[in-house]
């Protein structure tokens, strides 16, 4: 089953006039990151798309298992988000529960450019329909309202649990392309004056949004402050501008809006449109661009546009052209835009140009097109953030670090210059860290940075952004530290992520001595660091060594996971037992015993005594016999015990005793 991917692009003249009121909120404290903070940094992104979200498995529209190796590739080439869509649906039970193996594997993928310092979107993807026999799906109207409401608020319980750790480099997205699947209106309607059925959906994918806020808000943790990205009807502009959406409530004033824009469509989506970036249709693309600043950026929204993309036309300079403007109006209104790629190429069998949105084959690694792949990520590496002249979209030159730029206002023509200034380098700076070695939570890892540059301490998020990256595992963790504004280079600093050492737990249930069988033999130890009982194989291993034959055994118990060091403990590999048969007095002063016979000994050892606490006991002379007889004894009652031992080395072990005998001596 293939996804095709709809257009959500073309705006009408009535949406352009309408709005999304959301009041611009104070400045944030100095390093605290505000939406606007995170939506800047962002970047540009790419999309895994059709592989988690393919409805029925990873790998059942075609694509191969996500690997680490890809994702790395896709943060060498220069996007700083990966947006990785989800479908949730045919993995859950009748009660909403999360099979825990998708969910695992889920944040196995996240990790896996978490880990690379990226930033990470993770959403509900194609569970926006009915399926029969399932309740596990939602759908934007008023018939499947209370459906709709417990299967989007039972998924972001539980994703907003296992994730609850992790830093505002993961962003969640409430929804995706929310609409009203196979009706007239799906893609297209009128955003001044919806058609009733339109509007009844906007207002319960508004509630929507709103319940899916609150429960990732209730969830604590890092959740309290995440961004939260959120949609309108089918995630175009259309549905973002109408004025019966509404973003939902947030005290954490940490939501933004998601849209996605193939435009203009007749170039970017539209396979028998045109291949060719002409004049008009870049005015047209301008014109939306337009609107988003207009209607949405001015209006002191945050911005995330999650999908864009031009399908391939064999077109490759023309799609570079359309990215390098599509780019640098995003950058220039600190608006993140994520490239989707299907993982769909132009081949000898299939030659049509429809939804031909790869880039990089998850197969090879290899690029499809790198003019295309230049032009898109040119506008984030140029390190410096643009801000549009006189509130107008402008025809952008390319960006430089420093220098006149000239741009050419696209809606009045007026032609305007600005000088970039020389840019800062903050390599030349020193960055310190509060703590250069950290112990293992399981969480993720952020010592707080300083950063001066002559004498002045540089600002975060004005100055410097910062991305972490192998900072939850044991081992060494990177810092980098990135200049914005005036600013540009990076610094990278790292620091020790260590475990906590067991070397001085407190280990218990081992018994100093055990009999000889024959087989290997086992201890299972219980091993506590301070009051918490670690747990075998999640915290530590346990290994024995010479714990055969009898002799000293070694059992090592070694740290894993968040666990370092080792204890080493013995204990005695001791002979069997032997029976004491029979204890008599023979003769006047005679003690004569008897036992039965042991294998794999060397002898046996009698003791007595005058009283059965055995007290000022003496013991024979070790014997190989199994007769042994003392005489020269005092008369009076003698109490008597034997035991078995084995020479190993020089040293004797010895088993325990038998029962004891009570005894006359004449």
């Amino acid at each position: 089953m293939k996804n095709f991917k709809k257009l959500l692009a073309v705006m009408s003249s009535a949406a352009i006039a309408a709005s999304v009121l959301t009041a611009i909120p104070a400045a944030a404290e100095e390093s605290t990151p505000n939406k606007f903070d995170v939506t800047k940094a962002m970047g540009l992104g790419w999309n895994l798309g059709n592989s988690l979200d393919a409805i029925g498995g990873e790998t059942a529209w075609g694509n191969p298992k996500t690997t680490k190796e890809l994702i790395d590739k896709v943060h060498d080439l220069g996007f700083n988000t990966v947006r990785v869509p989800i479908s949730w649906g045919k993995h859950m039970d009748g009660n909403y529960t999360i099979d825990s193996a998708w969910l695992d594997r889920v944040q196995e993928v996240v990790d896996y450019a978490y880990d690379d310092g990226m930033y990470v979107i993770i959403n509900i993807h194609h569970d926006n329909d009915i399926q029969s026999g399932s309740n596990n799906f939602f759908y934007p109207n008023e018939k499947y309202r209370e459906n709709s409401t417990k299967f989007v608020t039972s998924v972001w319980r539980q994703v907003s649990e296992k994730f609850k750790d992790y830093d505002e480099h993961l962003v969640f997205e409430t929804l995706n392309e929310p609409r009203l699947i196979g009706d007239t209106n799906e893609w297209w309607f009128t955003a001044s004056a919806p058609q009733a059925k339109v509007k009844e959906s906007i207002g319960v994918i508004n509630d929507l949004n709103q319940a899916a806020v609150d429960t990732v808000r209730a969830s604590g943790g890092e959740n309290a402050t995440r961004l939260i990205m959120c949609p309108g009807y089918d995630a175009s502009l259309d549905g973002a501008v109408t004025p019966y959406y509404k973003l939902p409530e947030d005290k954490a004033d940490m939501v933004a809006l998601s849209v996605h824009a193939y435009s203009p469509y007749n170039f970017a989506m539209n396979e028998n449109g045109t291949a060719e970036y002409t004049d008009a249709i870049r005015n047209e693309l301008m014109s939306i661009m337009k609107t988003v600043k207009t209607q949405l950026v001015d209006k002191g929204n945050a911005v995330v546009i999650g999908e864009f993309g031009a399908t391939n036309k064999k077109n490759s300079a023309e799609r570079a052209k359309w990215a390098t403007d599509f780019t640098n109006a995003c950058a220039e209104m600190g608006v993140s835009c994520c490239l989707w790629d299907n993982n769909a190429f132009i081949t000898s069998t299939d030659k049509r140009f429809n939804e031909k949105f790869g880039l990089i084959n998850r197969k090879t690694l290899a690029v499809d097109d790198q003019v295309y792949l230049d032009a898109l990520v040119k506008a984030q590496k140029s390190g410096y953030t643009h801000t549009f002249d006189n509130g107008t979209i402008t025809k952008a030159a390319t960006i430089t670090s420093e220098g006149t730029k000239t741009h050419i206002c696209v809606i009045c023509g007026k032609t305007t210059t600005s000088t970039i200034p020389k840019l800062k380098d903050i390599s030349k700076a020193t960055a310190t860290l509060a703590k250069t070695s950290v112990t293992y939570t399981g969480s993720v890892q952020k010592p707080a940075v300083t950063v001066k540059l002559s004498g002045k301490t540089l600002s975060q998020y004005s100055d410097y952004i910062i991305s972490y990256s192998n900072n939850i595992k044991i081992g060494t963790a990177t810092v980098t530290i990135k200049g914005r504004g005036e600013y540009s280079g990076e610094i990278k600093k790292t620091f020790k992520i260590t475990g906590i050492s067991i070397a001085k737990a407190e280990v218990s249930n081992l018994k100093a001595n055990k009999y000889y069988t024959g087989k290997a033999i086992t201890q299972t130890p219980v091993v506590k660091v301070g009051t918490k009982t670690l747990k075998a194989g999640t915290d530590y291993t346990v290994t024995f060594k010479n714990n055969k034959a009898i002799g000293k055994a070694t059992i090592t118990i070694k740290g894993k996971g968040k666990y370092t060091g080792t204890i080493t403990k013995t204990f005695k590999i001791i002979p069997k037992k032997t029976t004491l048969k029979t204890a008599a007095s023979p003769k006047a002063g005679q003690l004569k015993v008897t036992y039965t016979k042991q294998s794999n000994i060397t002898g046996y050892q009698i003791t007595y005594a005058k009283n059965s606490a055995f007290t000022k006991s003496k013991a024979s002379k070790s014997s190989a016999k199994l007769t042994k007889t003392i005489s020269g004894l005092k008369k009076g009652t003698y109490y008597v015990k034997v035991r078995t031992y084995k020479t190993v080395k020089g040293v004797k072990y010895y088993s325990g005793y038998s029962t004891v005998k009570k005894v006359k001596v004449k």
